[in-house]
């Protein structure tokens, strides 16, 4: 932005919010027009006369009196227009009416303008008074001594030498006040210096005329300005502090001192000077302070009390890619149109209007659309009485190292994801490999055992059918031999007694008796034994591989509790509460490793807690159907689980066993079994010391395969 575009900008923002701009200078002053005014106003109607007018101005020691009628403001009449009354008037003075002699034209201000707007008024209307109006309401007068006192309070001026006015009036002692009047009507001044002999004797002020002459409503033309002079007079040297000549102004209820080199008069110092003075300085730091903030490479901005933009440097603009100010300009503080996300404003805005923004984050846009990360610090302006008088503050762009330390979030979360998925991959190789190892061992076992108990089935249904043969045989033997068994032979009968002997010792007849039971126990071994196979071949199920097919979870308990027996049957007691339930599609072999690992899960806690023998725990096993799953609960009474522990039950590796008793992979395996793999659920219930419960939720229906993230949308979603 070149020079002039900066001062155009400038004065357009000043100019825009005339009435609200904060300047530098002002705000460190922090001063507004109703810390300074005078509250107690004096009025006359402007039907009064001249005379009654004057009178009532010297009795409060005024030097203007505001013309009030119905309650509004019709006019002021001020020292300075008696002094023109005299010097214009040849016919009766003190019977004219105030309403003749006043100045009909009043400007006012506001209490809350501040008091260097006051003064801009003062200086470029050429007055020295304002009334001040609250909504329509006289309620006081600001002079440009009042803002003379606060400028002069805030600002190290010059000597009087370089603020006095060196073109000095003077009226010889014998000279009527009319003369002195005309002298001081014409060149539009408050005073003369009144001269005997080249040397000043006193001062004649407007004030003096009001008081000595206007009031008594004595003759101007007939009174010399020796007999109503101020004398003797009040002087200073040229080097002398304008600071300590306005305190002395003010301590001495004066408004003006004579500056004298030695016996010479060289110049006066009224408060008009010392206010131009005061005035000029407030301006030439303004203007500064403009500069130093236009020249900024920070982008700064100010707001009012009401949170309007009063001002932005060309940085800011900039900043923003910004052509113009007006869509910032007495505008609320940036609009919806920079926000990404319009609610970021509102939270921003509500925190901003609350208090000081030490150091914020806000991603915005500029008004081209590009993306835009700036830091904020800002600060509330006060004023004297503690009040928000408008805040300031600054955007530095963090835009490049924003965008750098997102990609960096995203590079570290994909490399943790990656991390976690190689981990996970891991423990699903250990545990398949470990499910491959168990599933051959019961798979081989099956087949091991499926061919001799083929045999020894087989063998005993011949065996059973011979045994029956011999009874048959036996049967027929008995009848033969009690036929025998008559009066004949004795050597028949001898050879009947002996075997009739080694029948008795021999307890055939208990063998004949008992052989059936004992068929009969043996084929219930034989069917178990038979049993156990098969369900050590539909545990392992080998041949299925990564097939999917109907399962039936009743019937998978029941094959996963005959392969755990050994694990559970010390230490727990297992109750069956199997519901009706559908087939569902699944793998068999996985969810069979997954009741296995809850059960023997189970079993171990129930063994941690150190029962005493013939105290058995419980794990109880219930099955039953949702509407959209198939359900299974294995609860049991051990000693719960921590609730630290709770969160971290699936995590690989996670273990709370002794080292060497456990892998951490089971709990971890079977959640992916489950969640992953069937889209269902794993969850798990515990109380410390009332024991654990998980539920395994297996959809009825199989779910298409997820398809894996777009890296596109991954991008976009943690952009």
């Amino acid at each position: 932005m070149s020079k002039s575009q900066v001062i155009e900008h400038r004065s357009r923002a000043i100019s825009t919010k005339a009435d609200h701009w904060a300047s530098l200078a002002a705000t460190r002053l922090s001063l507004k027009v109703k810390d300074v005014m005078n509250g107690q106003v004096v009025t006359i109607e402007p039907q009064a006369t001249l005379g009654a007018a004057a009178l009532r101005m010297a009795e409060h020691g005024i030097s203007c009196i505001v013309a009030v009628e119905g309650g509004a403001i019709k006019g002021m009449l001020t020292d300075r227009d008696f002094l023109k009354q005299i010097a214009d008037t040849h016919g009766p003075l003190y019977q004219r009416t105030v309403a003749d002699c006043m100045s009909s034209r009043v400007e006012c201000a506001s209490p809350d303008q501040t008091i260097v707007e006051a003064s801009r008024i003062m200086h470029n209307l050429g007055i020295r008074r304002l009334p001040v109006l609250d909504r329509g309401r006289l309620v006081g007068i600001v002079t440009e001594t009042d803002l003379t006192r606060a400028l002069t309070s805030c600002h190290a001026l010059q000597d009087v030498g370089q603020v006095m006015s060196k073109d000095v009036a003077t009226v010889p002692a014998d000279a009527t006040v009319v003369s002195a009047a005309e002298v001081m009507s014409a060149r539009r001044i408050s005073s003369v210096v009144v001269v005997e002999s080249g040397r000043p004797k006193g001062i004649l002020t407007e004030r003096d005329v009001l008081k000595k002459v206007t009031a008594p409503q004595r003759d101007p033309a007939a009174v010399p300005v020796a007999e109503v002079m101020t004398s003797p007079l009040v002087s200073v040297a040229q080097d002398y502090s304008v600071f300590c000549a306005g305190r002395m102004m003010d301590q001495m209820h004066i408004h003006r001192l004579v500056v004298m080199d030695q016996d010479r008069l060289v110049g006066i110092l009224t408060q008009t000077d010392i206010f131009r003075a005061a005035q000029m300085r407030l301006q030439a730091e303004e203007e500064k302070g403009l500069e130093l903030l236009d020249s900024s490479r920070a982008s700064v901005y100010m707001l009012d009390a009401e949170g309007r933009t009063i001002y932005m440097n060309p940085a800011f603009m900039e900043l923003l890619e910004l052509d113009e100010p007006a869509e910032f300009i007495d505008q609320p503080f940036m609009p919806d149109r920079f926000w990404f996300n319009p609610l970021g404003r509102t939270s921003f805005m509500a925190r901003f209007s609350h208090g000081n923004v030490q150091m914020d984050e806000l991603r915005l846009k500029t008004a081209k659309g590009n993306p835009l990360y700036v830091s904020v610090v800002s600060t509330f302006l006060r004023d004297v009485h503690g009040r928000i008088s408008g805040t300031h503050g600054t955007f530095q762009d963090i835009t490049a190292k924003t965008l750098a330390e997102q990609s960096s979030t995203l590079a570290y979360q994909r490399l943790e994801r990656a991390n976690r998925e190689l981990k996970q991959m891991q423990s699903q190789v250990l545990q398949n490999e470990k499910l491959a190892s168990i599933g051959q061992l019961a798979a081989g076992v099956a087949h091991e055992l499926n061919t001799p108990v083929g045999f020894v089935s087989g063998n005993f249904e011949a065996l059973q059918k011979y045994v029956h043969c011999l009874r048959r045989f036996v049967v027929q033997y008995d009848k033969l031999a009690a036929m025998i068994d008559q009066p004949g032979d004795p050597e028949v009968r001898a050879q009947l007694a002996q075997i009739q002997g080694i029948r008795e010792t021999m307890k055939i007849d208990f063998i004949l008796e008992d052989i059936q039971s004992l068929f009969d126990e043996s084929r219930e071994g034989i069917e178990r034994v038979t049993t156990i196979v098969r369900n050590l071949r539909d545990f392992s199920r080998s041949d299925a591989g990564d097939k999917w097919d109907d399962y039936n979870l009743n019937a998978g308990i029941e094959a996963t509790l005959i392969v755990a027996r050994n694990e559970i049957k010390y230490d727990a007691d297992v109750v069956r509460d199997l519901g009706e339930v559908p087939a569902i599609p699944c793998h068999a072999g996985q969810i069979n490793q997954v009741l296995l690992n809850v059960l023997v899960n189970a079993a171990q806690a129930i063994r941690s807690q150190g029962r005493p023998e013939k105290e058995k725990g419980t794990i109880t096993v219930r099955t039953y159907a949702t509407d959209e799953h198939v359900v299974c609960q294995i609860s049991d009474n051990g000693p719960g689980i921590a609730p630290e522990n709770m969160q971290r039950m699936f995590e690989p590796f996670f273990t709370t066993k002794p080292a060497g008793k456990g892998t951490g992979l089971g709990l971890s395996v079977s959640h992916d079994i489950v969640v992953n793999k069937h889209e269902g659920q794993l969850l798990v219930e515990s109380s410390p010391g009332q024991g654990t419960t998980f539920t395994i939720k297996l959809p009825k229906t199989r779910q298409p395969a997820p398809k894996p993230n777009s890296p596109l949308v991954e991008a976009q979603s943690n952009g």
